[in-house]
């Protein structure tokens, strides 16, 4: 807790717990300074309690000699009166306080009391009750001085309390003395000294002698021993004691007037020691009892300063505190928010709270010294960089300008009649300008990482058919490897999502080709399941599966660094920068997710992308044309044939699959009468062949799914046929097996594209913007055999120009071009349909920079879409497909 708790706070708890803790040993100080005081002046009040108790003993012993001495009738009413007026008086609430700790003894002792007044006995009548009753009156008196002694002692004087222990004694002595005379006066009332009273009287003696030496030996203070010497050596003591002497020795003649009255002064002397010690006991516990109260009143004086000027201090230490650190906090914000390097922290004194402010001054100025570095080294970095990125943009641009030379005329000469030996030389050409490519393509995309400046730019995506077309470019990889590929897409995924399909594109593609790569046999898997957790946004968890060499355990993180492959083996054998996963975990983590693999050596890897599912409603599906046609479906792959078969009942058709070409025959000469056929290439035992027998006898619209040969012809069938590489689905399915189902006369193989294009050839006008020749004369034949009608302009004035002459289905630009570029050449086509009101003519660029801010600046210009360079045949005619639906047709 105690550290939620603020700088105050805490310094405040510094200050008010040691004094909390100095005013309780304090305080328990003085309070048993103070209970000592008490005690002494409750020993003062008790003693005077203990003089009535002895005033109202002396008024029962008066009473008890008047049993003896037989005084007149109103002498002993007068005693008999005394007496009842003291048991009244030893009734009261000071005294049942005094003995509060043995109440019932108390309460006990006083009805004994009133007992013996009220049963006094007749003196003439009956010797034994008189002596049964003066028994009694003896036990009460000694007892009366047995609580007295009870009564505890709680003082730390040694004086007073020797003195109350003295005193105690003393009264004991003087009961004995007292019931000595007693039984004097008795011998002399008889005139002889009966056996037992000889005997009372000698145990009396020897009580008091015990009681004496005691008192001497233990208690007595030499002032109280000298008081004793000056009584016992008096003359009358003398004789009174010899007169005891002679009684216990028999002698009853020695029972003289004089002797006797020398007894009741020997009673009178002993009277006068005892009050004597009383006072002086009195007189000690006063002055012990004033000394400690002076004691107290000083050291209650001194603790009160003493606490008051630690008070003072610790009040005075913490506001000092208080106020240095507020004003270490108050400056430091300031100089963070305002970044004022010149504010200082002043602070009175020299103590360690100055020397911290100078030092933080210290600090304060030595941090602006760094920033300022660091503000200068940041500025040096920012302009390296941008120049790094306009040398890469450049380097880019002018690699890429004549790289689409290369790739294209070696597509051009791919399609023209070629020797094997030269067929391997042009794929040689074609795979290394590739690879350029592809490092082209990974160092801008670092750069821009590296740099900040790479946006991800969320939109609207059908995700079924992203994966299938990134499927679409793989497939060829893995056919030519002898690998199967597939997609597993579950039915329960949402159609459309918000998502950056071109970075996600770019994540797959690079994902699936290294799976292809490092596999040399088995399969490749793309799959795609949603996570859904409680209270938490929906995870799409995208699998890429392969079953190839595998990654060791401690090599797992190491592949997603830049320029790092698992080991120096694996880039001599299979090629690569290392940069390809560095930039997926970089993109994931920009699109908020994250990239893992799990792996064992020699059995093949998974790497699994995790993505933020942002969900949005699918548009509505139009109706298709092929609901209740009725399909047969030929798939050796379980897994494969599930997944088409749940597309094509998405679709609305009926479905009936085989896995064995020996289940074909009997399903066609059976009852079920099929609408078309769909097979995998690779489930037909002699392929081409087969598959001629088969359409000779039971001539179907068919569907190949061609998993195996790039070079696959299929001129001697002439019923409708379709060639689709492996995997298809999704709307790509259903547009070719619409447009299967609708070319009833449709040729096949060369020979039907050679008839497409001549019946669609000139069909579309089109203009071709663009400085360089050898990118003139690439997109002019890839066109052109697509069966466009190309004009060239070579800079964006003569575009303009054109575009001033005359209308063009759509208009191809190049961005960097002499004269006017296509930036400024677009902006003036669009000003001049604005003005002549003429329709909104397509412009895609071709663009060899592929910088976010320069793909932008083509948007920004007016154009509709961009091709990067280098381009191929398929990128080209696709992106005039995009923007110009009705001129697909030439494309085909």
């Amino acid at each position: 807790m105690a550290q939620h708790l603020s700088l105050r706070s805490r310094i405040q708890l510094l200050v008010v717990i040691p004094l909390l803790f100095c005013s309780i040993i304090f305080g328990r100080y003085m309070m048993g300074q103070y209970n000592e005081l008490k005690d002494l002046q409750q020993i003062e009040q008790r003693y005077q309690l203990i003089s009535e108790l002895q005033l109202a003993m002396g008024a029962v012993d008066k009473l008890r000699r008047s049993m003896v001495v037989e005084p007149s009738l109103g002498s002993l009413a007068t005693q008999i009166s005394n007496a009842r007026l003291a048991a009244t008086h030893l009734d009261a609430a000071e005294f049942h306080q005094l003995f509060a700790a043995d109440a019932d003894g108390f309460n006990l002792h006083l009805e004994e009391l009133s007992y013996l007044i009220g049963e006094l006995p007749d003196s003439e009548l009956d010797t034994d009750l008189r002596w049964e009753w003066l028994s009694l009156v003896d036990d009460w008196q000694q007892n009366s001085l047995r609580m007295v002694e009870s009564l505890p002692v709680e003082v730390e004087s040694r004086t007073v309390r020797e003195g109350i222990l003295a005193y105690n004694q003393l009264l004991f002595m003087l009961e004995y003395a007292r019931e000595e005379l007693l039984v004097i006066k008795q011998a002399l009332k008889s005139g002889t000294l009966s056996i037992s009273a000889r005997q009372r009287l000698q145990e009396l003696a020897l009580l008091q002698q015990s009681v004496l030496d005691k008192y001497v030996s233990v208690y007595a203070s030499e002032s109280q021993v000298n008081l004793l010497l000056s009584a016992f050596t008096n003359d009358a003591f003398t004789r009174g004691n010899e007169l005891r002497q002679s009684l216990l020795e028999g002698e009853s003649h020695s029972l003289t007037p004089a002797r006797i009255e020398a007894a009741d002064t020997r009673m009178k002397l002993l009277d006068q020691v005892l009050e004597s010690v009383r006072n002086d006991i009195a007189h000690s516990a006063s002055q012990a009892y004033h000394a400690r109260q002076t004691h107290f009143a000083v050291n209650l004086a001194i603790l009160l300063l003493m606490l008051g000027m630690m008070t003072a201090l610790a009040l005075r230490l913490a506001r000092h505190l208080r106020r240095g650190i507020a004003t270490i906090g108050e400056t430091m914000k300031q100089v963070e928010e305002t970044r004022n390097y010149d504010l200082r922290i002043e602070l009175p004194g020299r103590d360690e709270l100055s020397r911290l402010g100078t030092t933080l001054n210290r600090l304060v100025q030595e941090r602006a010294g760094f920033e300022a570095s660091l503000i200068s080294a940041k500025e040096e970095a920012e302009k390296a960089n941008h120049a790094k990125s306009i040398f890469l943009a450049n380097m880019s641009h002018e690699i890429r300008t004549p790289l689409n030379g290369i790739l294209g005329m070696s597509d051009i000469l791919n399609s023209t009649q070629l020797s094997g030996e030269q067929l391997e030389y042009l794929h040689t050409i074609q795979s290394s300008s590739r690879a350029l490519q592809s490092i082209i393509n990974d160092v801008l995309d670092l750069s821009k990482i590296e740099a900040g400046s790479l946006m991800i730019s969320p939109i609207k995506t059908k995700l079924k058919e992203l994966f299938y077309e990134v499927a679409s470019v793989v497939a060829p990889k893995a056919m030519k490897k002898g690998i199967r590929f597939d997609v597993e897409y579950p039915p329960e995924l949402p159609e459309q999502v918000m998502i950056d399909s071109h970075r996600l594109r770019q994540i797959l593609l690079n994902l699936l080709s290294n799976a292809v790569k490092f596999t040399a046999e088995g399969e490749v898997l793309l799959g795609c399941r949603v996570l859904k957790r409680e209270a938490q946004p929906a995870i799409l968890c995208i699998r890429v599966k392969d079953t190839g060499i595998g990654i060791d355990a401690d090599k797992q993180e190491e592949i997603f660094h830049p320029f790092k492959q698992e080991d120096g083996s694996t880039t001599r054998k299979f090629g690569g920068t290392g940069l390809g996963l560095s930039i997926c975990r970089q993109l994931a983590q920009l699109m908020g997710g994250q990239i893992r693999v799990s792996s064992l050596k020699g059995e093949g890897s998974t790497f699994l992308l995790e993505l933020p599912l942002e969900e949005v409603p699918a548009p509505r599906i139009n109706a298709n044309k092929l609901e209740g046609l009725k399909v047969l479906l030929l798939d050796g792959y379980h897994d494969s044939a599930q997944r088409y078969t749940q597309e094509l009942v998405a679709l609305g058709m009926e479905v009936s699959y085989i896995t064995q070409v020996s289940e074909l025959l009997p399903m066609l000469r059976g009852e079920n009468r099929f609408d078309l056929m769909m097979a995998r290439f690779s489930s037909l035992p002699d392929g081409e062949r087969t598959l001629m027998a088969l359409q000779n006898e039971h001539p179907l619209p068919l569907m190949l799914l061609n998993d195996l040969s790039n070079s696959l012809t299929l001129d001697e069938i002439t019923t409708p046929v379709q060639v689709m590489l492996a995997p298809i689905r999704g709307e790509r399915l259903q547009r070719n097996l619409e447009k299967l189902m609708a070319s009833d006369n449709l040729a096949t193989g060369s020979q039907q594209l050679t008839h497409s294009i001549q019946s669609n050839q000139y069909r579309a006008r089109l203009l071709l913007v663009e400085d360089n020749k050898t990118n003139q004369r690439v997109a002019q034949i890839i066109l052109t055999k697509a069966g466009f009608h190309v004009e060239i302009a070579n800079n964006g004035q003569e575009a303009t120009n054109m575009v001033l002459a005359g209308e063009y289905d759509l208009i191809l630009m190049d961005c960097m071009m002499p004269v006017m570029d296509g930036f400024e050449a677009s902006r003036q086509i669009r000003q001049l349909e604005e003005r002549q009101q003429r329709r909104r003519t397509p412009i895609i660029a071709l663009t060899a920079s592929v910088l976010d801010d320069d793909v932008q600046a083509c948007y920004d210009a007016g154009m509709d879409y961009y091709v990067p360079k280098p381009y191929d045949k398929q990128q080209l005619i696709g992106a005039i497909a995009r923007l110009t639906p009705t001129l697909e047709a030439a494309a085909v």
